[in-house]
């Protein structure tokens, strides 16, 4: 299994072509974008919405009740919907295509989560200085593939960061 991570500017270009048979697709759009315009479209789609923001220490002073920053962060319900979407699908496909705005963050946090959980080689994501992977999706997402490990494709030994 194949597993890229794209930006929004090049998932659109790659879409100008029919995807491969078989490919999944994870895309994060900030808070209230447009999802990605696509020419083709994969075999499996989940489009998601929340921004790159890490935890609330780091946030710019707003009001406790300022509820749009709680619906623009990262929640363990969306970490389930994709650990159902990839625990879902995982035997089906051979390539999996994990997009956020720049191909950075989100997008390489999802990435490794799924790496980890399927492969054990998550870290390498973290060590490939052209990603910075948040590390609040990614462990948020890994929690909630791992809630049921005998849905494991492969084998992984306990790996700590």
């Amino acid at each position: 299994m194949k597993i890229r991570i794209l930006d929004r500017r090049t998932l659109e270009e790659v879409s100008r072509k029919p995807f491969n048979q078989n490919t999944m697709l994870i895309s994060i759009s900030d808070f209230k974008k447009q999802i990605p315009c696509l020419e083709n479209i994969p075999d499996y789609c989940l489009f998601l919405h929340f921004d790159d923001l890490n935890v609330p220490e780091s946030r710019p002073a707003i009001h406790e009740t300022d509820s749009s920053y709680f619906s623009r962060k990262f929640s363990w319900f969306q970490a389930q919907k994709i650990a159902g979407f990839v625990k879902k699908y995982l035997y089906e496909v051979d390539d999996i295509i994990c997009q956020c705005e720049y191909g950075v963050s989100r997008s390489a946090a999802v990435a490794a989560a799924i790496s980890e959980y399927t492969e054990g080689c998550g870290k390498d994501i973290f060590n490939d200085l052209k990603y910075h992977p948040n590390p609040g999706v990614y462990t948020m997402t890994l929690a909630a593939l791992e809630q049921d490990n005998m849905s494991r494709k492969y084998p992984m030994p306990d790996v700590k960061l």
